[in-house]
């Protein structure tokens, strides 16, 4: 996935490695209030880190699975994710209660609507290859599987 990065976002880090060596290290040592300052700061750095960074990182990591729940968001079609635990597809697909499981559906000979899997692409053979599975596309790491 082309996750776009401003630049600004290694600063964070270098912000918070030179103010905590400051106030730590510098000058009349660490007091009370510079204690307060520095955590106040710190706080401060976390939050941006968890705004501007950490949703960079899910791109990398789940951003192509996402697209695809949400992509099939809405459609009578089963979604399941084979080899790994996720709860992406509970909740960007919006799974509904009662669904058959994923080794279930693919087991089966046939099934009542159309049938999706994802799966990582280190999976293991035995899912990669299975007879009622046809590969419909591999993208960042992630095999996707539509039902015979």
């Amino acid at each position: 996935s082309p996750v776009a990065w401003n630049g600004f976002e290694k600063w964070i880090g270098v912000v918070w490695s030179a103010l905590i060596i400051y106030y730590v290290w510098g000058k009349n040592g660490l007091t009370f209030q510079k204690f307060l300052i520095c955590m106040a700061l710190g706080i401060c750095l976390i939050f941006a880190y968890s705004r501007y960074v950490v949703p960079k990182i899910e791109g990398y990591t789940q951003a192509t699975p996402i697209d695809f729940y949400i992509a099939k968001s809405g459609q009578k079609v089963y979604v399941e994710t084979i080899g790994f635990k996720s709860f992406a597809h509970l909740l960007y697909f919006q799974k509904q209660a009662g669904s058959p499981s994923g080794e279930e559906l693919m087991n089966r000979s046939s099934v009542d609507r159309p049938t999706f899997f994802v799966m990582k692409s280190d999976a293991e053979d035995r899912f990669k290859y299975h007879p009622n599975l046809i590969l419909i596309n591999e993208e960042n790491g992630f095999l996707f599987f539509k039902h015979r």
